[in-house]
């Protein structure tokens, strides 16, 4: 039974891949919000009609099989609204307008930055993910539970703010291919200071309401020092202020800077296993924000000003 529930997570998942391509062509021609409204509104009735379900006693296969039946309706309608929106694909031939040389290059371009972005993603995860290892292995699983009720505040504020600003890379993809290059510095210039100060409102309104929520939430005695609360209000506003980097990067296209993420990473884990014996929690944040400050605020603009 066990292996069966697996199997129709599986193919549930296996099957948004099939519309894959259908959202990207929406996102690219800036209708992300198209894609929002389909994903959000299946997924929506399908987590309130199992959570009925469930109330109800019913099968557990049944709930299973309406998260199923939940992608399947997201690749109709995707299939749908792409011929709708975009007859000519049905059509389409790419040997009547580009050569097999164009091909090959388009192809060996793709797989280039398949990889670059596989990169970008396990670097990722390992530079939000150090924290709570180094954590759980130094000062015990206890102190993560405090740790993480401030951090999942910081990531849903972060989550929230980069669901917004998505449908911006599409706007600069397009802004680079029909205005000039020095019109789209511009436009990305103007993002990096909005985001700049939204990162800083942020910062400041979680370093003076975080802890009371927390408080009110898990209790008192989960409730952190305002030192480390300060520190973490620092990683807060980088977590906010970088979102304009990584959605300029998407509208560009540009993917090749995989040394950076490795870099992040490395320095994360040897200053947080340096500090982590004198500091403590203190210092696995402060290592968190050295590789911040110096990959994040100085280095990647750096090159995406310069090679992007």
């Amino acid at each position: 039974n066990l292996y069966i529930t697996w199997g129709v997570f599986v193919i549930s998942t296996s099957l948004s891949y099939l519309y894959s391509a259908q959202s990207v062509i929406l996102t690219a021609d800036q209708n992300v919000y198209l894609v929002k409204l389909i994903t959000g509104l299946t997924r929506s009735l399908a987590y309130i009609l199992q959570i009925f379900l469930m109330i109800c006693g019913v099968s557990f296969w049944i709930v299973c099989a309406i998260e199923l039946l939940s992608n399947v309706i997201q690749l109709i309608l995707f299939n749908k609204l792409t011929l709708k929106k975009y007859p000519q694909l049905v059509k389409l031939d790419i040997t009547d307008t580009i050569n097999k040389e164009n091909i090959i290059s388009v192809k060996s371009k793709i797989k280039r930055e398949i990889k670059y972005t596989f990169v970008h993603k396990i670097a990722g995860v390992v530079v939000f993910n150090t924290d709570y290892l180094i954590i759980s292995v130094f000062l015990g699983i206890t102190v993560i539970t405090s740790f993480s009720s401030y951090m999942m505040l910081i990531q849903a504020l972060a989550f929230l703010i980069s669901a917004i600003a998505s449908p911006l890379g599409a706007y600069i993809g397009a802004k680079l291919y029909s205005d000039s290059k020095e019109k789209v510095i511009r436009i990305i210039s103007l993002y990096n200071s909005l985001f700049f100060m939204l990162g800083i409102f942020c910062a400041y309104m979680f370093y003076i309401s975080s802890s009371t929520f927390v408080s009110l939430w898990m209790g008192k005695e989960i409730v952190l020092s305002q030192q480390l609360v300060l520190l973490l209000s620092v990683n807060c506003f980088v977590l906010i202020a970088r979102i304009s980097f990584d959605v300029a990067k998407v509208g560009l296209g540009y993917m090749s800077d995989i040394e950076l993420p490795l870099l992040e990473a490395i320095i994360n884990i040897i200053v947080s296993l340096v500090l982590v014996h004198y500091l403590g929690l203190n210092g696995i944040v402060i290592g968190t924000i050295v590789s911040n400050i110096i990959v994040v605020m100085i280095l990647k603009p750096v090159f995406l000003y310069k090679n992007a």
